[in-house]
């Protein structure tokens, strides 16, 4: 777990004074055999800004896309091109990354729309989570795009493809 960044996620943002602005959902169930991770687990379940949403399927993905402003993509191992990060831009979704892999390289690419963070830093996650123009300017909710548009822009902007 700690290779995908959850637990910098959750140090992160128990850093955060808790704020009727700003909620945290997380996919999936707070279970993990690192003792240190567990103790940041159960540290959430005093706060009323994170909600554990359980095993959801793709369906309930979209809707939960289109139901938040920002996704945080806190990964600490080289991915190519996270599917997520490309979900969350094509559904309207700003994206709060580490600076590595295809998290650095998305990123810049979709600059207006994201933001990075030192991966494995949970006080410079914590910076973003509060104010993402710290980093660059990330403009307001743009149109919610289908894949096959958002990938035909990508290729089109793309000078590998070209």
């Amino acid at each position: 777990m700690k290779s995908k960044g959850f637990h910098t996620l959750l140090k992160a943002w128990l850093r955060l004074a808790q704020s009727g602005d700003r909620i945290l959902w997380i996919t999936g169930y707070p279970i993990s055999e690192d003792k240190k991770t567990l103790a940041l687990i159960q540290k959430t379940t005093a706060r009323t800004d994170i909600v554990w949403l359980g095993t959801v399927d793709q369906q309930a993905i979209a809707k939960i896309y289109r139901a938040v402003n920002t996704v945080i993509i806190p990964s600490e191992v080289y991915e190519i091109g996270p599917l997520v990060f490309h979900e969350a831009i094509a559904s309207g979704c700003k994206v709060i990354s580490s600076d590595i892999g295809g998290c650095k390289e998305l990123a810049a690419y979709y600059a207006e729309r994201s933001v990075t963070f030192k991966a494995g830093n949970d006080e410079d996650l914590s910076i973003k989570i509060i104010n993402p123009d710290t980093n660059k300017a990330i403009l307001s909710q743009k149109e919610v795009l289908n894949f096959e548009t958002h990938f035909k822009r990508v290729i089109a902007k793309s000078h590998f493809y070209n």
